[in-house]
């Protein structure tokens, strides 16, 4: 996955992890418009539209969450996984 294809946004997490989820942006959103990616066949991205289509916002773009761990690296990687996993079972 070509990472500049990726918008990114970071916001404090829910739920329990004391101090830390109300202080650090530790929550990730990987956001992919899928039409956009030229590097990934038609096919595929019917398929991605297909399968994902509660995922897929109204601009387009599919969109990933990640607040497993308490480290934006961490939630980065994960949510970026989690895209790949996606377009391979596609």
């Amino acid at each position: 996955i070509i990472l500049d294809c990726l918008d990114v946004k970071y916001s404090k997490s829910g739920g329990p992890g004391g101090q830390n989820v109300n202080k650090v942006n530790t929550k990730v959103d990987v956001r992919f418009h899928v039409d956009s990616m030229e590097w990934i066949p038609e096919w595929v991205k019917q398929r991605l539209c297909q399968l994902e289509k509660k995922r897929i916002n109204k601009e387009g773009q599919l969109v990933i969450s990640s607040t497993k761990f308490r480290s934006q690296k961490l939630n980065l990687d994960d949510a970026i996984q989690k895209l790949e996993d996606i377009i391979n079972k596609a």
